[in-house]
């Protein structure tokens, strides 16, 4: 019928893999842009005219904040979209290829609309059938030590629920160090930029860097959910409408994870799940 949607020259010069849906009362258009640096995968809400095939976008942004998320789609046939992206990235050196790996799948994930029509990407609910045992659960103050985990027996699903209102903590989370101590990685929240991050730089196998998304305002409680597996992390934040993914190679499986809050005390609700290794 002719061209439903374009670049307004500010979204790149190529739109890969383009998926248009109906997303609850709108559709939504993904795209995965060349010619745009930093090179990140596009949304936009919006209203289809099926008289004129025309998609007239109205909100947009980036589905993903990670530097290994691209090419997603979704699939039809279930209740609600379902959506599986590449894991991987052309940039960088990619220690998987020598054993002949060409990247990986994310985990599947649904996408949604809020009260208020925006859109909202979270996991599957039917992923927390891959937890095996639960860790720890409970409350933890944000200076206190959680359990190490081995990466080779299987994955490692973290929940972090935290309500800073009423404390002096500016930023907050959890450290990951390998048992030799040399590597690390962080996934925190920043109270000041408002923003949930992931910090790679300590892992020289990695793409390397610092990658954020904005917090959704939910009365200043924050909650956040991410899959770590052998060679890739998945990180969300309830009710926010991109994710952070990242491939990342530490030398040994062995993680010892280590709470902090810096500028003041906070506790915070902790689950770790170990997750069901691969079969095949």
């Amino acid at each position: 019928m002719g061209v439903a949607a374009e670049s307004d020259g500010t979204q790149g010069t190529v739109w890969e893999c383009p998926d248009l849906f109906p997303l609850g009362s709108k559709h939504c258009l993904l795209v995965s842009p060349l010619g745009r640096a930093p090179r990140r995968v596009l949304y936009f809400l919006g209203e289809l005219d099926y008289g004129t095939g025309r998609f007239k976008a109205e909100t947009a942004g980036e589905l993903d904040r990670g530097p290994d998320f691209y090419a997603p789609q979704t699939f039809a046939g279930a209740d609600r979209p379902i959506l599986l992206a590449w894991m991987q990235s052309w940039k960088g050196e990619i220690p998987t290829t020598e054993h002949n790996w060409a990247g990986a799948l994310t985990l599947p994930r649904e996408l949604a609309l809020d009260s208020a029509g925006r859109l909202v990407v979270r996991p599957l609910a039917e992923l927390e059938k891959l937890r095996s045992s639960a860790i720890f659960r409970g409350t933890l103050a944000l200076t206190d030590g959680a359990p190490p985990f081995d990466l080779s027996q299987g994955g490692l699903e973290v929940i972090l629920r935290a309500d800073p209102a009423g404390t002096g903590a500016s930023e907050y989370g959890i450290l990951f160090r390998t048992a030799h101590g040399r590597e690390r990685f962080t996934v925190g929240i920043s109270q000041g930029r408002g923003e949930v991050y992931l910090d790679i730089t300590g892992i020289p196998s990695s793409r390397g860097g610092v990658y954020s998304l904005q917090l959704p305002a939910k009365n200043g409680r924050v909650e956040l959910r991410f899959f770590l597996d052998r060679s890739s992390l998945e990180l969300f934040a309830a009710g926010a409408p991109c994710s952070i993914t990242a491939r990342l190679y530490p030398s040994s499986p062995l993680l010892v994870p280590e709470l902090f809050a810096c500028g003041g005390a906070l506790q915070a609700a902790v689950e770790l799940w170990s997750l069901k290794a691969g079969t095949g």
